[in-house]
């Protein structure tokens, strides 16, 4: 028997007191499985400069699901730990010979 079987099973205040109190079970099971570090971290889907600040908003792992070329014009500023993971794909991080691509304020890790 699954749980609505056994909600029909029983009076209809005990049977919504038990689905709310399931629900807030399971909000419990989803909250737990969330990573404690507080960042976000985020995947660049296209090569372009404002996916790239977008996977890179709060640090954390920004990993990559495409190749290609993304240009700086100005230093990414990064002020949380952050590790930039490009495995298997061909990135190129480029500051057109006119720019520095990063600047990491003090006390935070770029990897």
């Amino acid at each position: 028997m699954n749980f609505p079987q056994a909600l029909g099973r029983l009076p209809r205040s005990v049977a919504a007191r038990a689905a709310v109190g399931f629900s807030r079970l399971a909000a419990l099971g989803l909250l737990a499985a969330l990573p404690l570090s507080g960042q976000a971290g985020g995947v660049v889907a296209t090569p372009t400069l404002a996916a790239f600040n977008a996977a890179l908003a709060g640090g954390g792992t920004v990993t990559f699901s495409c190749s290609g070329t993304i240009t700086v014009t100005n230093p990414v500023s990064i002020t949380a730990n952050t590790v930039i993971d490009a495995t298997g794909q061909s990135i190129i991080l480029s500051g057109a010979s006119a720019s520095q691509i990063f600047m990491v304020s003090n006390g935070v890790s770029l990897g």
